[in-house]
């Protein structure tokens, strides 16, 4: 049953399927409910049931359908009502995979997440690395509007040289707040062979 919701997940699915799944966004299964809300939210579906059936899903023991939620949630967009709020607690989840699913969703909010920059900032000394990657990622993705995060990422120039290139590519994407990352750019073009030459050229571009 479980890879039959997850087929209908990617499948393009017709009104009978949709009026069939929104019939078990009711389930007496929890399980079945989180599927089936998220689902329902990958083909667009952001209705109240299905926001509740995601939320509820949101605090499962299992952790597969914590993900699935934190990601059902994200790809609703904050148009459809209190998406933001929903991902930002996500970031608090016990589970690294939640985590990453929910800084997923945050590059998809874009601008529109810079309510999450303060908790970013935090995340940016997450014992895993998918994480730290992720944190980087979502604040690209805010562009200008991340601009706080700049000094964080200036000192992670420094102490993390596996997360130089996509620092210094997201000091790029915050603009003017970020160009204090250009000396660092440049001298560490000019001293580190093993740095791929485009993606600091990109970056001071």
């Amino acid at each position: 049953r479980c890879a039959a919701f997850e087929s209908l997940r990617w499948a393009r699915v017709g009104g009978e399927i949709v009026a069939a799944l929104e019939l078990r966004v009711g389930d007496e299964q929890p399980w079945v409910r989180a599927h089936t809300a998220c689902c329902l939210a990958k083909h667009g579906n952001g209705s109240p049931r299905v926001r509740e059936a995601l939320r509820e899903g949101r605090h499962s023991d299992d952790d597969r359908i914590r993900e699935k939620c934190a990601e059902a949630l994200g790809v609703l967009g904050d148009e459809c009502g209190g998406s933001l709020a929903d991902v930002l607690a996500a970031l608090d989840d016990p589970s690294p995979k939640v985590v990453v699913q929910a800084l997923a969703s945050l590059v998809r909010l874009g601008p529109s997440g810079a309510a999450a920059v303060s908790r970013l900032l935090d995340l940016l000394d997450h014992k895993e690395p998918e994480v730290r990657r992720g944190v980087i990622y979502a604040l690209r993705a805010m562009g200008p509007v991340a601009a706080p995060a700049a000094p964080a990422l200036l000192h992670l120039l420094d102490r993390d040289a596996d997360a130089f290139s996509q620092a210094a590519m997201t000091l790029a994407s915050i603009g003017e707040a970020g160009r204090a990352a250009i000396p660092k750019v440049m001298r560490r073009l000019r001293d580190d062979p093993d740095l791929v030459p485009h993606v600091a050229i990109d970056a001071l571009a």
